[in-house]
């Protein structure tokens, strides 16, 4: 049976049964005819009921996709009007995901929403070092002066070299780059001016492989000093309430924000084995997100050395840790910091970062004092349970025993019985 049938039989049933309504179930009845009608509005809105949840989101949106444009301000400078209704769909997404655009953080995910890689960073990183700038991120970039640079958003895409070996006089681009590049460039803050450069060899998310295949060695496992057993309380104590054990205090690890390995007691010692002429360096700090005011990629730096003895892909061996292991990098970019020798100071942007075990330190817990010996068995000069002329009272190293006070306990001084008084002695502390 039809819907409409369906819903024709539904309606009849709620009818009276009376002679006034029998003409419902005649076909050429103008009563008929009117249910029908009300049948079939009752079946579009039906429909329209049905389909209101793809509304309802705009990645399959079609009869309110006109309300959504113009709820999102849609066709605008970035947006332009589409026939296409995937394109359409896609701009709302697209323009969503742009509200409250603030961080780096923020830039990329956007640009990821576009599916497209970019990497966000202060002008000052991509400036060299020579310049005033930091040099840890390329491709190098140039700048009038230092404030210029700190106040350029520079944003690196990535572009893979081209399937097939033609030069063409105008830029391959899409219409994700730019409406990226027209949503950055409005997002940015007032002040700053902003920078698209493209890097062939710039992978969101990773570096270059190391060119040594050799992993790293694995982390020492944690170091954990055991807390020793509480010793018993007697039961002739009052209950002690067990002090709460500290909590292990992590140290060394390798997701700090800054780690300065001149801290610790071991000398770090960095060899460069693809360039043997080059003598042996001192590790001074190693920061695993790059330099503190422009976080990145995990930098190195040596003292004694300048940037001359290190190049790209140069694998650097370091010894000395703790755990006596030994880590291999390779460079992937070197600078000088101004200083005379020997503190000379070469920042090394490396991959992979170094791996460094945790250690668990936990406070030492002080030793239990030794329980006091028993009190010596009292040595009586009598053995008669009646009070003597005069008896003196000694331990059993013939020292003569006092009376908190100091003074020396006897018969002459103390109105006791011998049994009395050895009782008395047990006592005294």
């Amino acid at each position: 049976m039809a819907f409409r049938e369906q819903l024709l039989v539904f309606l009849n049933g709620y009818l009276p049964s009376g002679d006034a309504f029998k003409a419902s179930k005649i076909t050429d009845s103008n009563l008929h005819a009117l249910i029908s009608g009300f049948i079939q509005e009752y079946a579009r809105m039906e429909l329209v009921v049905n389909a209101m949840p793809d509304e309802w989101f705009p990645d399959t949106t079609e009869t309110l996709i006109a309300n959504w444009e113009r709820t999102m301000g849609i066709p605008d400078d970035c947006f332009p009007a589409s026939d296409d209704i995937q394109t359409r769909r896609d701009y709302i997404i697209y323009k969503l995901a742009a509200l409250g655009l603030q961080t780096s953080l923020d830039f990329e995910a956007f640009a990821k929403v576009l599916r497209l890689n970019i990497k966000v960073r202060s002008g000052i990183d991509h400036m060299a070092i020579a310049s005033g700038g930091y040099g840890t991120e390329n491709p190098v970039q140039t700048f009038s002066s230092v404030t210029l640079a700190r106040n350029t958003i520079v944003v690196t895409e990535n572009t893979s070299p081209l399937a097939f070996d033609y030069d063409f006089d105008f830029p391959f681009t899409t219409i994700e780059k730019t409406i990226l590049q027209c949503v950055l460039a409005k997002a940015k803050p007032a002040h700053c001016d902003i920078r698209f450069v493209e890097d062939p060899a710039f992978e969101a998310g990773s570096l270059p492989p190391a060119s040594d295949p050799t992993p790293p060695a694995p982390p020492a496992p944690p170091i954990i000093i055991p807390i020793p057993p509480v010793t018993p309380v007697p039961p002739t104590e009052p209950p002690v309430t067990p002090e709460p054990e500290p909590e292990p205090v992590v140290g060394n690890e390798a997701t700090l924000e800054e780690m300065a390995i001149e801290l610790q007691s071991n000398t770090i010692t960095v060899d460069n084995i693809t360039d043997t002429a080059v003598a042996d360096s001192t590790l001074a700090t190693y920061r695993p997100n790059g330099p503190a005011l422009s976080p990145g990629s995990p930098v190195l730096y040596v003292y004694g050395m300048t940037s001359a003895d290190y190049v790209i892909n140069d694998v650097l061996e370091l010894t000395g840790f703790s755990d006596a292991s030994v880590q291999r990098v390779t460079v992937i970019a070197a600078s000088s910091v101004a200083g005379a020798s020997p503190n000379t100071r070469t920042i090394i942007t490396i991959d992979p970062k170094l791996t460094l075990g945790a250690t668990i330190i936990t406070p030492e817990e002080p030793e239990e004092p030794a329980p006091p010996p028993p009190p010596p068995a009292t040595i009586v000069s009598a053995t008669s349970d009646e009070v003597l002329s005069v008896v003196n009272f000694i331990d059993s190293d013939a020292t003569r025993l006092v009376d908190p006070n100091g003074e020396g306990l006897s018969t002459d001084n103390m109105d006791y019985t011998v049994a009395q008084i050895n009782t008395k002695l047990n006592t005294i502390p």
